[in-house]
């Protein structure tokens, strides 16, 4: 389907989980809704201070470059694949 559809088919079901969730706990759809966002936007100040803080420590020389955990990962993934006999 269309984006549209989709993105109307995503909104439509979230409505219904709004509107039986209100129904279950006896509370109102804009209560549930409120409440909803507040916690979607807390998680994502989180994250976002979450990526700010490591991006500081990168900036301090604290991390791994790129480059480094690709080749962490290959390293890894090759004694994964290729276990050195005992």
């Amino acid at each position: 389907p269309p984006p549209a559809i989709s993105s109307f088919t995503g909104i439509l079901k979230s409505f219904r989980t709004l509107v039986s969730s209100a129904n279950i706990t006896r509370r109102s759809n804009s209560f549930l809704a409120n409440e909803a966002i507040e916690r979607y936007l807390a998680t994502e100040e989180q994250f976002v201070q979450r990526v700010k803080s490591r991006m500081v420590e990168m900036d301090q020389g604290h991390g791994i470059t790129s480059n480094d955990l690709m080749a962490r990962f290959e390293t890894g993934m090759h004694e994964i694949y290729n276990p050195t006999k005992s």
